[in-house]
Formats: C-alpha cells, sequence, structure tokens
C-alpha cells in the first residue's frame, strides 16, 4: 500500500512503514468464508510488497545487530582502559563535586 517514510525521534535514521497494512482479523474471515473474491494478481502484489518490507526488517535488524556489536566493543575497550579502576560509587562522586566546588584539597577519599 503506502511505503512513506519517517524519521526515528530518537537516532534520526529513517523509519518506513509496511507497505502492505495486513489485518489478520479480515483476513481469516474472508478465508473461512468460501468468497475469495481477490484476483491472482492482487494476490500475487501483495506477495511482492510482503517480501519487500520482509527484506527491508532483515536489514534493519542486520544495521541494529551491527550498531548493538559496536557499542559492546567500546564498552569492552572502555573496560579495559582502567582494569584496577572502581567504579564510582555516590559518596565517590559527590565528594568530587564537593571538591570542585569548594576549591579545597583532600587527602582522602570517603567511603
Amino acid at each position: 500500500m503506502s511505503s512513506d517514510s519517517s524519521l526515528c525521534s530518537r537516532c534520526k535514521s529513517f523509519l518506513r512503514s509496511p507497505r502492505l497494512n495486513i489485518d489478520l482479523e479480515a483476513l481469516y474471515t474472508k478465508l473461512r468464508s468460501n468468497l475469495v473474491l481477490q484476483k491472482p494478481q492482487e494476490v500475487d502484489e501483495q506477495i511482492v510488497l510482503c517480501d519487500e518490507d520482509y527484506r527491508d526488517y532483515e536489514l534493519e535488524i542486520i544495521r541494529l545487530q551491527s550498531q548493538i556489536l559496536f557499542i559492546r566493543e567500546q564498552q569492552e575497550q572502555l573496560k579495559h582502559s582502567f582494569p584496577n579502576s572502581p567504579p564510582l560509587a555516590p559518596k565517590h562522586v559527590t565528594h568530587h563535586v564537593m571538591f570542585q566546588k569548594s576549591g579545597k584539597r583532600s587527602s582522602t577519599l570517603t567511603s
């Protein structure tokens, strides 16, 4: 049907609405009745549209998986850059912020 594109509000990548809007309930009802009035050409067109949507979804999944792998690799690099550093606890962060504001030097960190 429609192949309108819009942008993701978060990452600004293109989002494609499905080419064919499948109403499964209507399709099941139509198939249960013995009156299937669609022409073979219409069915073929719908199959082509579904195949194109499927291909687009596969490509989007691959793109997102690639992005996940990239982010995980960055995370691993960061983890290995500071192997002996414990994560900052809220008290450490608070102490650091207070030190920055007061300009006083403290030789101990509270934990």
